[in-house]
């Protein structure tokens, strides 16, 4: 399963079964992805996936709106979308005060990297996207392991 944080910079996280326990397989982020239409048809074949969760674009105030940061936001959302719908992949939305509720994205993130066993954080380490721990942390959600 696929864990898709979209916007103008991108971060996804692909989840599997090892042994009994779902956890993190991997992790992929890109920067002006919307650039790159190769890169938006293949990812899905790459990463082997059935299903997509995507966390829904959502008005957070007048800031965002007026940096047009909620535009990219669902234009890229968008763009996975239609790409699960044209490969036939199993898309469903999250929100992100579902998974992530009130809390600053810092303290998102440090809950999120306690949560990952030393294997999941060597996949994660290294990694300076932001995105690419929110992707994390909704599959964590989802999953049942991050409440």
């Amino acid at each position: 399963m696929l864990f898709v944080d979209p916007g103008a910079n991108i971060g996804m996280a692909l989840f599997g079964t090892l042994g009994k326990q779902f956890c993190l397989v991997r992790v992929r982020a890109f920067s002006d992805w919307m650039d790159s239409e190769v890169k938006k048809m293949n990812i899905l074949v790459e990463l082997n996936t059935d299903k997509v969760v995507c966390e829904r674009p959502t008005y957070m105030g007048p800031t965002a709106a007026q940096s047009n940061a909620l535009t990219k936001l669902s234009m890229s959302a968008g763009a996975v979308w239609g790409m699960c719908l044209a490969k036939g992949v199993q898309f469903e939305w999250l929100d992100v005060k579902t998974w992530k509720g009130q809390l600053p994205k810092r303290v998102v993130h440090e809950r999120v990297l306690k949560l990952l066993s030393p294997r999941e954080n060597m996949i994660v380490s290294g990694v300076s996207n932001e995105h690419v721990l929110d992707a994390v942390g909704m599959g964590l959600y989802y999953t049942g392991r991050m409440k």
